[in-house]
């Protein structure tokens, strides 16, 4: 179980060059990702990888109610 810290997560802006950026998807439940990682949430885990947060997943947890289970471990239970 990773916990989901909204204060982490920025919103996902266009790429200034025009190009679109990589799909990005969420780490908690696999759809489209509209937050990403700040650098500092990257940094202080020792990561180099961003995680994707969907909308759905942002809210969950700024509401208090996201559980916190990651997409991969979803799928191996189910």
């Amino acid at each position: 179980m990773v916990p989901l810290d909204p204060a982490d997560y920025e919103p996902i802006r266009p790429a200034r060059s025009g190009k679109p950026w990589p799909p990005v998807r969420c780490f908690y439940c696999g759809a489209p990702a509209t937050y990403r990682e700040t650098f500092a949430s990257r940094d202080r885990e020792r990561r180099c990888h961003t995680r994707g947060v969907c909308d759905d997943c942002y809210q969950a947890a700024a509401d208090g109610r996201h559980d916190g289970i990651i997409y991969k471990q979803r799928r191996r239970a189910g």
